[in-house]
């Protein structure tokens, strides 16, 4: 349940950024579910396994920052 709900976290914050990205370069652009699940080709596993990865290294990072952040602005306080 949780790498799910990572996996999302992970797919959201990447389809955002590089959404902005793409459309400031005029770039193909792809939809949330790329990002979430990977390529439409379902033979294409190690490219859906290399999104999960992104997805959780791209979460992993956030929350991280997001729990740091936090501290220190409860220490400020």
């Amino acid at each position: 349940m949780i790498q799910v709900v990572i996996n999302y976290i992970g797919a959201a914050i990447r389809w955002v950024f590089e959404s902005i990205w793409r459309s400031l370069t005029n770039k193909e652009m792809f939809t949330f579910e790329h990002y979430l699940n990977g390529p439409n080709e379902s033979e294409d596993l190690p490219a859906a396994t290399r999104h999960r990865f992104a997805n959780f290294m791209v979460a992993a990072i956030s929350i991280l920052l997001v729990v740091i952040l936090a501290m220190k602005l409860q220490e400020s306080l």
